[in-house]
This record gives C-alpha cells, structure tokens and sequence, in this order.
C-alpha cells in the first residue's frame, strides 16, 4: 500500500523534486484517512493467528473451539478462505447464543468434493484432499446441530487459464455441482442442518487502493470504487450449489448479497467502515456487522 501512496503522489507531483515527492509520500502515508487503507491488509480473522486457519501445505485439523465450548449447540463453519472470512461474524452469534463454534477452514481448499489444481505448486493440491478428508471426520465425530459450507467461487472454471504465467486447471460446472453433492452426502447422516452460504461479490479491483486513491484525489468513495453486482457475483456457481442441495430435507442456501449490494451495485463500505480487506475478502469489521443479518437468515435451520 505504501508504493500506492507513493505512486498517487508522483502522478500528482509530475516533475517536482525527489525530495518534495518524499515529504509528500510521508505526510500522506501518516494520515489516519490513508493509515487506515495501508493496515487492513493485516485485518484478519483471529483464526489466523490461532492457527486454525491451515495454509496450502498444512494438513492438520487442530482443536478450534470457540464460543461457549461447553454449549449444547455445536456450529461448524467449514471451507476456504472465503468460509474463514465469515468466522467474525459466527463468533460473534455464537458467543451471544452460548453455541460451540468449530472453525474448519484451510487455504484455496473448498469444501466441496473436488479436486483443486494449485499452479503455483505445479501438481494438484493433495493436501486440500487429506485435510478436507479429515475435516469431515471431525464433523463427524462432533454431530453438530449446522454445519455451515462456504467456498470461492473462483474455484470454477469454464477452461484452463493463466495464473501468473502457470496454467491453472480450474474446476467444471459439473464437477462443482458433482462434489457438492458428495460433500452433502458425506456430512448430511451427522448434521441436523447444513447450510450453503453464497459466495459474496467479487469487486474485480483491490477495493483498499481503490479507497487510498479516491481519498488521495477527494473523490466520492462511493462513486469512484463501487461495482456492478451481476458482475461480482457469480450466478453460475450459486446455481450448481442449488441444484446440489434440491431434494434434501436438511440442506438449505442462505444468500446475504443483498446485504452487500443494491439491485445493481456493491459498495466498498459498509456500515462506515471497509468492506473488503483487499480484492475478494471481507474485513473482521464486515463480516462482524453481517452477524445479525446472517443470524436471522439462519432462522429455524439450527435443530437441536
């Protein structure tokens, strides 16, 4: 975010002196306005920090227990990286209700039953399989009252594509819709309620530099770095997902676009306060601002 700040300024300073463009740099790098943008990259859930929240390599399934660990409700969140965005907002629900929360996430590694390709490994992710394969144990064992699934949906893709100059092998619609069934099919004896929780929108842009440069010029926030919701949310892979979960009794989708978007745009901010901490994932402050709103969404789901 720093060379952002510094960048904004040589485009304003044009030819001005070296000296002059530092002077500048710093006097905008010490602002609480820009302050604020350069940090939330380190905003992360405290699973992170936990170790709870496996990296790509890391197979283990640690204890993760939070909320009231003795509550008779047990709630398991259960996913990538985008499930572990949402665990602000399930802590907070879970220490207001007295539930166990159980926290199963692991990075670029969907819930779903397929098989991820991870190009910057250059082989498919075994890893993802192994700890996906032992995160259901864990459910298993547990019988929760809800297990709560939720996944990218940049995991699906039409064809091969380019990563960083690798080739990635994205995930078929088919294949998507396929193992979400079997994901079902492998939870749903030991769950009272699953539940699948839509992906929420993609900006298509890193929403913090967007924010810097919008304040660094005195534009609109809202003008300059809202976006188009049909866009951003990926209708596709919310209707595979559906389809997976037709015709099972204790298999709902909860969908919280709405809380995020008009009928046509997203916005960067919610509530006042920064939606996304960078080009797809939502802020601590974001995800815990949507806990009342998820939790009635969740309404009759929890059944014992």
């Amino acid at each position: 975010m720093r060379s952002v700040v510094l960048g904004i300024c040589l485009t304003v300073i044009g030819t001005g002196s070296a000296l002059a463009l530092r002077s500048t740099a710093r006097v905008a790098l010490a602002s609480p306005e820009q302050a604020k943008y350069m940090h939330v990259r380190d905003d992360l859930p405290s699973i992170y920090r936990d170790g709870c929240h496996q990296s790509v390599l890391k197979e283990a399934v640690p204890g993760c227990v939070y909320g009231d660990p003795a509550g008779r409700r047990t709630v398991v969140v259960f996913g990538d990286s985008h499930a572990a965005q949402w665990f602000p907002a399930f802590d907070r629900i879970a220490r207001q209700n007295g539930w166990k929360l159980i926290s199963l996430t692991k990075s670029a590694c969907p819930s779903v039953w397929v098989t991820p390709y991870r190009p910057e490994l250059g082989r498919r992710y075994v890893e993802c399989e192994r700890w996906r394969a032992l995160a259901a144990q864990r459910i298993a064992q547990e019988h929760p009252a809800l297990v709560i699934l939720a996944n990218s949906s940049d995991h699906v893709q039409i064809a091969q594509r380019e990563v960083n100059g690798k080739a990635s092998r994205g995930i078929r619609a088919e294949q998507w819709r396929d193992g979400m069934r079997d994901t079902l099919a492998k939870l749903g004896p030991s769950a009272g309620s699953i539940v699948i929780l839509r992906d929420t929108p993609f900006p298509g842009f890193d929403v913090p530099t967007c924010l810097s440069k919008a304040a660094w010029k005195g534009e609109n926030a809202l003008a300059a770095c809202s976006f188009d919701r049909r866009q951003a949310l990926n209708g596709n892979v919310f209707a595979l997902e559906r389809q997976a979960a037709e015709g099972l009794a204790n298999v709902s989708v909860i969908d919280l676009s709405d809380s995020l978007c008009t009928s046509s745009t997203c916005a960067p901010l919610l509530a006042g306060g920064l939606a996304y901490r960078d080009d797809h994932h939502l802020t601590v402050g974001a995800s815990r601002g949507l806990a009342s709103a998820l939790l009635e969404r969740l309404g009759s789901r929890l059944t014992h």
